[in-house]
């Protein structure tokens, strides 16, 4: 009976170790258990919703891998249809890795910007410009995401990663229409050239814009006229619509938003457009961010779309008069300008 009790306890035993061994690392023993895989997930939440809308936004994606200290190691690219599966395998040993993702490289709009022998480069190294043709930029642009962050591989674990990414490109909606006390006035497109002027063609590693000697000018790749009906269906007034992409805008900057006016020859509107954009009042959108460290700048890089309506009067000599605006929905009154 003793010796019964002695195998037991050392097949006992034995059991034990083999299931301790088990627990182990998942790379401990390869001929039985996979590798350690890990993978990384797409975030895009920093938006004005403050919901993740990566599954809507999804395009390829261009992952730059460094080390720790910042040392180029390899690129992935990863498509349209893996970025909207959003589960992408790293192949990466254990360790700290800074990663550097941004999304519309394939595209004829950016450039990604290297040395040409990546192997001894840096993370400073890395940046992105966008394509223009002699500094103007009149096309629908593929959304220009950005993300960077500092990325740990555990050893002896699998692992998900969560990777957040920031959208840089801006769509503007410029309207200019009668006011509500002057409905007899129309405004024909093809009365008004609309055009915002920025330094912020190139982007560095960190996203910042860097400045350059010559700045963009972003034309409109939409310019059309919009037609206001009463009751019966009948049109009773004509709007000017124009819609055009930017870069990202930097809180600090001044790029310029001019509206002229081609008959007469005169600049309409020439004003500063981020200044313009912080008129809005605080209790709105920028609410839920006055907690923060730099309030107006998460509001630019959170909002990408912006419909600016330009009112105006007519005057007693016939000239068009600028009462008032709306940007996003809020109004802004401004001093009268005359044309």
């Amino acid at each position: 009976i003793m010796r019964r009790s002695a195998y037991i306890y050392s097949v006992s035993a034995v059991m034990g170790l083999a299931f301790s061994l088990l627990l182990a690392a998942c790379s401990f023993v390869h001929e039985v258990l996979p590798p350690c895989e890990h993978y990384l997930h797409f975030v895009y939440d920093y938006n004005m919703k403050f919901a993740d809308a990566w599954q809507h936004e999804a395009d390829q994606v261009s992952l730059f891998i460094f080390d720790e200290e910042g040392n180029y190691l390899k690129e992935m690219n990863i498509s349209a249809e893996e970025a909207r599966r959003n589960n992408i395998l790293l192949d990466l040993q254990p360790g700290t890795y800074q990663i550097l993702a941004w999304t519309g490289l394939n595209s004829d709009d950016y450039l990604c910007l290297a040395p040409a022998d990546r192997t001894n480069s840096r993370i400073k190294d890395y940046s992105v410009r966008m394509n223009a043709e002699a500094q103007n930029v009149d096309r629908d642009l593929v959304p220009l995401f950005y993300g960077m962050q500092t990325v740990t591989i555990p050893d002896a674990a699998t692992s998900d990663i969560r990777f957040p990414l920031m959208k840089d490109t801006n769509t503007f909606r410029l309207i200019i229409q009668a006011d509500a006390n002057n409905t007899s006035s129309s405004v024909p497109s093809d009365e008004f050239e609309f055009s915002i002027t920025d330094n912020n063609a190139l982007l560095a590693y960190n996203n910042t814009a860097v400045t350059e000697e010559l700045p963009l000018t972003y034309s409109p790749y939409y310019l059309g006229d919009g037609d206001i009906h009463d009751p019966e269906g009948n049109v009773v007034l004509t709007t000017t619509c124009a819609e055009l992409n930017t870069n990202r805008l930097i809180y600090g900057t001044h790029p310029r938003l001019t509206i002229r006016h081609k008959t007469t020859g005169k600049v309409w509107l020439n004003v500063d457009l981020i200044e313009y954009i912080m008129l809005m009042p605080t209790e709105g959108s920028l609410d839920k961010m006055l907690d923060r460290e730099h309030p107006q700048q998460e509001y630019l890089d959170r909002e990408d779309e912006y419909v600016i309506v330009f009112f105006f009067t007519q005057s007693s000599n016939g000239n068009m008069i600028n009462v008032r605006i709306t940007i996003n929905g809020w109004t802004v009154r401004i001093n009268n300008i005359e044309m």
